[in-house]
C-alpha cells in the first residue's frame, strides 16, 4: 500500500471538491495508508480497516466519509491503471442513525427560524403570534 501512497497528492490536486472535503480526504487517506502500511489493496483489508475505525470510537458518519475518500482514491488508481480494480467498491458503509440526520435538520430549521424571527419588526411578530 505504501507504494500507492505517492499518488495521494496527485489525486487530491485533480479532485474537484471543496477545501474542507480535500482536507478530510487527505486526512482519511493518510491514516489509511499509515494503517495499511505494506498490506495489498484488497477488499478484506478495507473491511478490516472499517472495523478498526469503528472500534476506535469514530462515529459511523465519520467512518463513512473516510470510506468514501478511500473509494474515490481507489477509483482514481483504477483510472490511472495502477491497480486492476477498486477493492473498496463493494464495502458497505456503516449505517448512520436516522436521529443523526433529523437532529441536523432540526438545528438548521431552528437556526433559520431564529434568524428570520430576530430580523422581523414588531408588526411581523404580532402576525406570527396570531
Amino acid at each position: 500500500m505504501a507504494s500507492l501512497a505517492v499518488h495521494i497528492e496527485t489525486f487530491l490536486s485533480e479532485y474537484d471538491g471543496s477545501r474542507e472535503t480535500l482536507r478530510v480526504y487527505r486526512q482519511a487517506l493518510r491514516k489509511f495508508v499509515e494503517w495499511a502500511d505494506t498490506m495489498p489493496p484488497l477488499t478484506s483489508v478495507v473491511r478490516i480497516y472499517q472495523a478498526y475505525l469503528l472500534n476506535t470510537g469514530l462515529k459511523p458518519n465519520t467512518v463513512s466519509i473516510y470510506l468514501t475518500a478511500i473509494n474515490q482514491y481507489f477509483d482514481y488508481l483504477v483510472e490511472q491503471r495502477l491497480i486492476p480494480y477498486n477493492p473498496a467498491k463493494v464495502v458497505r458503509r456503516p449505517r448512520i442513525p436516522r436521529t443523526h440526520q433529523r437532529d441536523l435538520l432540526l438545528r438548521k430549521v431552528r437556526g433559520c427560524f431564529l434568524r428570520t424571527f430576530l430580523e422581523r419588526t414588531s408588526r411581523d411578530i404580532v402576525i406570527l403570534q396570531w
